[in-house]
C-alpha cells in the first residue's frame, strides 16, 4: 500500500520523509537531521531498493502515556529500543532483551536485503489521537492485505 492508499493521513497536515539508506549507515543522525518535530505521531517505514519503494514494513506511534511527562515525540520514538528478532545473533527466547533503533534498523535493513527505508511521518497532535490514528491505518492495511499487518510488525 501507498501512503495515497490511506484516506486517514489526508487530514494530517504537517508531514514529512525521513530518507534512510544503508549506505550511509547512520540511521539515527538521518532522524536527527530531519525537520521532525518532538510532538506525538503517526509513521510509516518503506523498505527501499534503488529509490523505489517495494512494501510497507511497519506502522507505528508516538504519543502520550498518561502525562505529558511520559511524551514519547516522534524523534523519540525512532531512535527507541526495540527487542532483539528471533533471526539477531544475539537474540535469547529465554530473556527480554533489547536493542536501540538506531543500531537494530540497519542490521534488519541489511538482514532483508533492502537498500534503504523511507519512513514517512505525520504530526496528530493536537487535533489527534496517535493511538486512534495508527489503529486506523492498520484496520485500512489489514482490509487490503488479507487481515495481515505489514511484516515487521507483531502478528
Amino acid at each position: 500500500m501507498k501512503i495515497a492508499d490511506f484516506e486517514t493521513l489526508k487530514k494530517l497536515t504537517k508531514n514529512g520523509l525521513i530518507k534512510y539508506r544503508i549506505k550511509d549507515d547512520l540511521y539515527h543522525k538521518a532522524i536527527i537531521d530531519s525537520d521532525i518535530p518532538f510532538k506525538p505521531g503517526v509513521y510509516l517505514f518503506y523498505a527501499v531498493k534503488g529509490e523505489r519503494e517495494i512494501k510497507l514494513l511497519y506502522i507505528g506511534k508516538a504519543g502520550q502515556t498518561g502525562s505529558l511527562l511520559n511524551a514519547h515525540p516522534l524523534p523519540v520514538r525512532l531512535l527507541a529500543s526495540e527487542p532483539f528478532p528471533s533471526w539477531h545473533k544475539n537474540y535469547n527466547p529465554n530473556k527480554k532483551m533489547f536493542l536501540t533503533r538506531s543500531k537494530l534498523i540497519p542490521e534488519k535493513v541489511r538482514h532483508f536485503k533492502y537498500e534503504g527505508l523511507n519512513i514517512y511521518w505525520f504530526q496528530t497532535y493536537p487535533e489527534f489521537n496517535s493511538n486512534a490514528i495508527e489503529k486506523a491505518l492498520k484496520n485500512t492495511y489489514k482490509n487490503h492485505n488479507n487481515g495481515q499487518l505489514p511484516c515487521w510488525m507483531k502478528r
